[in-house]
């Protein structure tokens, strides 16, 4: 197929120009609706292929539908419309520039500056090594008549001349002071030299006192004086000091109100417990921990009801019904009592014809107390001797 654009053959069935890329128009043009003028009827065709200008029947044929005869349809009525397709105006294709070689696409442009050469870098100079440093000007030997007839010191002269690379110290002179000259004679007929005085501002010496004269009295001392080793003689007219009162030494009484002084320290005074007016405390310290805890609510209760002036001798606890309870010998009665909920045991027995009776076993001994009309069995007594001691002591005050 040829391009109509830049007239390359391409391939049969190509649908673009493998040159410029033009269209291919392969197809014929169809054919496009014809506008019917007003006042007639529209006719709408099917879009059917021709082929020599040949109409390809489309079906059987409808009663009152038009008839298409050689490119035109008959109306029924009588009225003829050309159907013929009409050739629709094609766009002039585009002027496409001619093509071009695709070698010369691959082909370097000039460059649009000349390349750049790198410069290599100048070689740097190491510095040079740093040189011995400078000498210092040293101190130039003097000689001592030099100095002395200059009035200089011959250790404070130094030099300040270049080129003296000595910095050592110098050696101390080998030279002494001359001694000093003894002073010429006095020339006769002169007077003496006075005596040697001491420099103005001195304390002259006292003159010593004349002969038969007291001593004068001694300044005061710069020292703490010493006590002598015997006490001095008791003079006459000295009175002794008097005795301290017999008031001197005696304690002084405590005003009531006022903090103690010092005095001997005295025995931290011993924790006070809670009172016990009936001795209860003292005879249950004998029970176990664990019981005594068991037990504690039973305890409370008998010391509620324990009397004013009821002294306990022995006590006991274990169970009364399953309830802790505890059993008490007072100086009046047998008091019983337990921990029941909400309405708790209390039985007070006059010793007077009661009954006791004991058992025991290897862990725990039981009490039973037999009235007229009733019985108290106090069994899971814990500690069994004193069990033993409530019964001896109730038959013994019972006279059973």
């Amino acid at each position: 197929m040829r391009c109509p654009s830049c007239g390359t053959d391409n391939e049969v069935g190509s649908k673009f120009c493998m040159t410029c890329g033009s269209p291919i128009a392969s197809n014929p043009t169809e054919a496009t609706d014809v506008p019917v003028p007003s006042g007639e009827p529209e006719i709408t065709a099917s879009p059917a292929p021709v082929e020599d200008s040949a109409v390809a029947p489309a079906g059987p044929a409808v009663e009152g539908a038009a008839t298409v005869d050689e490119g035109i349809a008959v109306d029924p009525s009588g009225t003829s419309v050309d159907v013929s397709p009409q050739p629709s105006p094609v766009a002039p294709p585009p002027v496409m520039p001619p093509p071009t070689d695709p070698s010369e696409w691959d082909a370097a442009g000039p460059p649009e500056r000349p390349p750049v050469v790198a410069e290599e870098p100048e070689a740097v100079q190491p510095p040079p090594p740093p040189g011995p440093p400078p000498s210092m000007p040293g101190p130039i030997a003097v000689s001592p008549s030099w100095a002395s007839s200059a009035g200089v010191d011959p250790l404070e002269t130094d030099s300040t001349a270049a080129g003296s690379g000595d910095v050592s110290a110098p050696n101390p002179p080998a030279w002494s002071p001359a001694p000093a000259a003894a002073p010429p004679p006095p020339p006769a007929g002169s007077a003496p030299p006075p005596p040697a005085s001491a420099p103005a501002g001195w304390a002259a010496s006292a003159p010593p006192p004349p002969v038969g004269a007291p001593p004068p009295p001694a300044g005061p001392a710069t020292w703490a004086p010493q006590a002598p080793a015997s006490p001095p003689a008791t003079d006459g007219g000295w009175n002794a000091p008097p005795p301290p009162p017999a008031e001197w030494g005696a304690p002084v009484p405590a005003v009531p109100g006022t903090p103690i002084g010092t005095g001997a320290p005295t025995a931290p005074a011993a924790p006070v417990g809670p009172p016990d007016p009936n001795g209860l405390g003292v005879a249950a310290s004998r029970i176990d921990k664990g019981p005594m805890k068991k037990a504690r609510a039973a305890f409370a209760v008998a010391g509620a009801v324990l009397e004013e002036g009821e002294q306990v001798e022995a006590v006991v606890s274990g169970q009364l019904d399953g309830n802790p309870a505890v059993l008490m010998l007072t100086d009046r009665n047998v008091v019983i009592v337990d921990d029941r909920p909400w309405k708790p045991t209390v039985a007070r027995l006059d010793v007077t014809g009661l009954q006791v009776q004991g058992m025991q076993d290897n862990r725990s001994a039981a009490l039973t107390v037999v009235t007229a009309d009733r019985q108290f069995v106090i069994d899971q007594i814990a500690a069994k001797e004193l069990a033993v001691e409530m019964a001896q002591r109730i038959r013994y005050r019972a006279g059973t």
